[in-house]
């Protein structure tokens, strides 16, 4: 929770008008020393106010393209999408796990490990 905007120019009055150093202060209001110094900082640029942050936009990539991509190149690498889109790799991941897809790919090895093993072999596909 934030402190309100009172409390701030009080704990900056005992500071700069009472000159208490910051340790006092902070000590006296149950403050952190650092926050003190982020405080006064902000008050000198007229900044005091309680700053949240901006709500999150929307998603860059479509989901309707990106499904379309894997869907005709299912054995694409994340940054050859993420080159097609103009994004990260790690964008088109996320937006895979976001749709539900899995991009896990059992190759020949995988499949006679698992038979040598006695595992069962899960293939996990999602049709689209």
């Amino acid at each position: 929770m934030a402190f309100s905007q009172d409390f701030r120019q009080a704990a900056l009055r005992l500071i700069l008008d009472e000159k208490k150093s910051r340790k006092e202060v902070s000590a006296l209001m149950q403050v952190n020393e650092k926050t003190l110094t982020r405080w006064k900082q902000r008050a000198a640029e007229d900044r005091l106010a309680t700053e949240y942050p901006s709500q999150r936009g929307g998603y860059k990539i479509d989901e309707n393209i990106l499904r379309e991509r894997v869907k005709i190149q299912p054995d694409a690498f994340l940054h050859e999408h993420g080159k097609a889109l103009n994004v990260s790799a790690y964008g088109v991941g996320s937006a895979l796990k976001r749709l539900g897809i899995s991009r896990k790919k059992f190759t020949p090895c995988y499949k006679e490990r698992c038979k040598k093993n006695g595992k069962n072999l899960r293939i996990l596909s999602k049709t689209f």
